[in-house]
């Protein structure tokens, strides 16, 4: 096999260097300012959903821990009679 690379003659990049850019870009303090509202209208509203999520959560979380305030006063109130009795069941029945 031949290497190809040996055979290819080399190609040279040039590179101008202009003194003066052809395009001006505008100006960056419109730009900025147009930047930052945008950002700090963005992260209101992610703040709001946030804010809103969270209290959802808590809200869920308080409803999960009165229903296992109710649950376990259930339990303490139910008595559990012959409870020995259930012990000698067969269980191969």
């Amino acid at each position: 096999m031949e290497n190809n690379s040996t055979n290819t003659p080399t190609r040279e990049f040039v590179w101008k260097i202009n003194k003066a850019p052809k395009m001006k870009s505008k100006t960056a303090t419109t730009d900025q300012k147009n930047i930052r509202e945008l950002v700090e209208k963005q992260f209101q509203n992610m703040s709001m959903v946030l804010f809103n999520k969270i209290n959802t959560l808590e809200n869920e979380i308080k409803t999960i821990k009165n229903r296992n305030t109710q649950l376990e006063q259930q339990i303490s109130n139910t008595t559990f009679q012959d409870t020995n009795h259930s012990i000698y069941d067969p269980w191969y029945l």
